[in-house]
């Protein structure tokens, strides 16, 4: 199916105004100032669109090879957990969800949100199982990607499913450990594209309104 629902079509022809404009740090949308959507989507559909030609296909691929990811590491993170036939099944089923065709065909937020928060969760999960820092720069990058893609909401849902799991465990010290403050401060500098727009943008909103009065 190549159709596409009006706000994935209005998310394409942001992407494709982006890679026309050069203009990566601010996004616009026919012109205007363009802020309800973190730029994850755009930014990398415009790089795909700029490689491979303004077309669906080119518009749709870095969300479905996220989703890719998702699945993958649904599998390695069961791997962990579960026997290999379970862990078969599970990937299978995610990969057969009516939500993910969804996805990866109205292509939003909502694949690159699923397949980073998961990527997430399975190297969060290796590191408290290995302590391996490799796992826990990753678990951080994954946050603020999916931070990117969709807003605080990513983090909302990995805080989540980690506190669960600890609490769950019993893991005390491991809520409170200082490590999470750095956790906290790599998702920043990887955000900080975006907040710097943001700031920028609420500083020319600031001299409209002072100027006008």
């Amino acid at each position: 199916l190549n159709v596409m629902d009006v706000d994935a079509s209005q998310y394409a022809s942001i992407a494709m105004e982006m890679w026309e404009n050069q203009s990566f740090l601010q996004v616009y949308h026919r012109g205007n100032d363009y802020l309800d959507k973190p730029p994850l989507l755009f930014w990398l559909s415009s790089l795909s669109m700029g490689l491979f030609g303004f077309n669906n296909l080119a518009y749709k691929l870095p969300s479905v090879l996220i989703l890719v990811l998702g699945i993958y590491s649904t599998f390695r993170l069961g791997s962990r957990i579960w026997n290999r036939e379970v862990v078969v099944k599970a990937a299978r089923l995610l990969s057969c969800t009516n939500a993910l065709f969804r996805v990866s065909n109205d292509v939003r937020t909502d694949g690159m949100l699923s397949g980073l928060v998961i990527f997430t969760v399975w190297q969060l999960y290796e590191f408290l199982q290995d302590k391996r820092w490799q796992a826990f720069l990753l678990a951080a990058l994954g946050t603020g990607l999916a931070m990117l893609s969709k807003g605080p909401v990513a983090i909302g849902i990995v805080a989540l499913g980690l506190g669960a799991h600890l609490i769950l465990k019993k893991q005390w010290k491991e809520i409170f450990h200082v490590r999470w403050i750095l956790f906290l401060l790599i998702v920043l500098v990887i955000l900080s594209p975006m907040l710097s727009d943001l700031f920028i943008r609420i500083l020319r909103f600031s001299e409209h309104i002072f100027s006008s009065d």
